[in-house]
Formats: C-alpha cells, structure tokens, sequence
C-alpha cells in the first residue's frame, strides 16, 4: 500500500471517529480522557491533511518543473508543529475567548520551534 493511501485512511478514519466521538456525549459529561482523545483526533485530521496537502503541491511542483523531488523529513516536522499550534489554540479557546495575546504566544513558539528544526 502506498504512503499516500494510508495517510488518506488515517485522515479519513480520524475524521469519522471524530465525528462519532463528538456525536455520543456532551462536553460537560465526559472525562479528562475523553477530552484529551478528541484534541488528539484534531491534531491527526489536521496534521494529515497537511502531510496529504503537502504531497499534492509536491506532486504538481514537480510536474510542472520536470523533476522528480522527494519531499524532506522536515516539511514532516513543520506540518506537525503547524498542527500542535493549532490544537493549543482550540484547547486556549475551549478555557476562555481567545485574544490576540494568546494568537501572538502561539505564533511565537510555532515559530522558535521552526527556527530550530531549520537549524538542525
């Protein structure tokens, strides 16, 4: 099976457990745990769409240039950070309405851990 076909089943498997997950019980009557799966399906259906989003635009980059370029493990990584930077700002914005601090605060770690993966 190719890479991209898993990733298209864990996206789409994330997806439908996620609606599931949501559909069965209310927030204010699960448990920590339930809470901390429904973040965790968040951040696979994101970060899956992204690594699925990335595939594409790699594919038509290199269709249109001619060459045959392997995507690098660190547009991996970036893909991931992008995607815990948005579960903390739906975890933020579950506590309390988010301002433009807490955006600013995420902004800035999503981008120092960038720098570092840059880096290494």
């Amino acid at each position: 099976m190719k890479k991209t076909t898993k990733i298209f089943l864990i996206f789409i498997g994330s997806i439908a457990l996620l609606l599931f997950l949501l559909n069965i019980a209310a927030p204010d009557q699960v448990s920590p745990f339930y809470v901390l799966l429904i973040f965790g399906l968040f951040f696979v259906v994101i970060d899956s769409f992204l690594v699925l989003l990335m595939i594409l635009l790699n594919s038509i980059r290199n269709q249109v240039l001619g060459q045959n370029n392997l995507l690098s493990k660190k547009l991996y990584i970036y893909s991931s950070l992008i995607s815990i930077g948005v579960v903390v700002i739906l975890a933020i914005q579950s506590l309390k309405p988010i301002s433009v601090y807490e955006l600013a605060l995420v902004a800035i770690a999503v981008s120092i851990a960038s720098f570092y993966v840059y880096k290494s």
